[in-house]
């Protein structure tokens, strides 16, 4: 069993949040991407995490705050945040304290039931993640079905382009291809994904995971309506600067 699926398995055991602390309406992420598309930019979702199974560890003593507060805000769309806390180091708090940020917030989970849906949504995120390497169709259409109905945007993520078969039924999701093999924890050099990916029309598509200063500029992310990039951005690299200045081109 991997490591993804062990947290799969102990999501039984999570405490949830089930008071209500939003301090602010709900913002919407597929909006907030689709404005700066609108005025020919990608959309950067930054994100932060504490640690990670494949390695990453942050900046000792990294405040949540002053680490968004530093980002070149040019391009982004919004803010993604670890809530997983065994793995990744996460809380919820982070979510609730994030809120005065005025961003959509992403929650970055391994969410598989309404309860966890719920607690995104109590905690004050604005977007869930679905990853549909993991999940069964009928529940990930259950939980996408919840959190559009408690307002919140969806990123339905996927890196096994089998799993990506039924996504095209999901109108109102973001779909996020995620360049990273969640099993093996090892990025795939595969281009079956990218090409599953563009070629969903009328959707939203986020490319996440290994876009770092070195490869930004190959071209890799025309097509795509913006990114999701956190490890190169908390170790100090200028993919933001770089993401800034480059325009959305619309995939044909």
């Amino acid at each position: 069993m991997g490591i993804v699926d062990e947290i799969y398995r102990k999501n039984s055991k999570r405490a949830l949040v089930k008071k209500y602390r939003r301090t602010r309406p709900i913002l919407s992420m597929s909006k907030s991407i689709m404005r700066l598309n609108s005025r020919k930019r990608l959309a950067l979702i930054a994100e932060f995490k504490r640690a990670s199974p494949s390695g990453f560890r942050s900046p000792e003593g990294l405040n949540l705050r002053e680490y968004f507060s530093g980002i070149n805000t040019a391009a982004l769309a919004g803010i993604s945040i670890l809530s997983e806390p065994e793995y990744f180091s996460g809380s919820y708090a982070d979510i609730e304290n994030s809120q005065d940020l005025n961003l959509p917030i992403l929650v970055k989970d391994f969410i598989s039931t309404e309860e966890m849906v719920d607690s995104s949504f109590n905690a004050g995120g604005d977007c869930i993640l679905l990853i549909s390497d993991f999940l069964e169709f009928r529940i990930l259409t259950e939980l996408y079905d919840h959190a559009l109905n408690l307002g919140m945007d969806v990123l339905i993520e996927f890196h096994d382009v089998k799993s990506a078969v039924n996504l095209y039924s999901f109108s109102d999701a973001i779909i996020g291809y995620n360049r990273r093999n969640l099993r093996t924890l090892e990025m795939d050099p595969d281009q079956r994904g990218m090409d599953e990916i563009l070629g969903m029309k009328n959707r939203i598509r986020i490319l996440e995971s290994g876009i770092n200063s070195g490869n930004i500029g190959s071209g890799m992310l025309r097509g795509f309506n913006g990114a999701l990039i956190g490890s190169s951005i908390l170790s100090g690299e200028d993919v933001t600067d770089k993401i800034a200045k480059m325009e959305y081109e619309a995939y044909v």
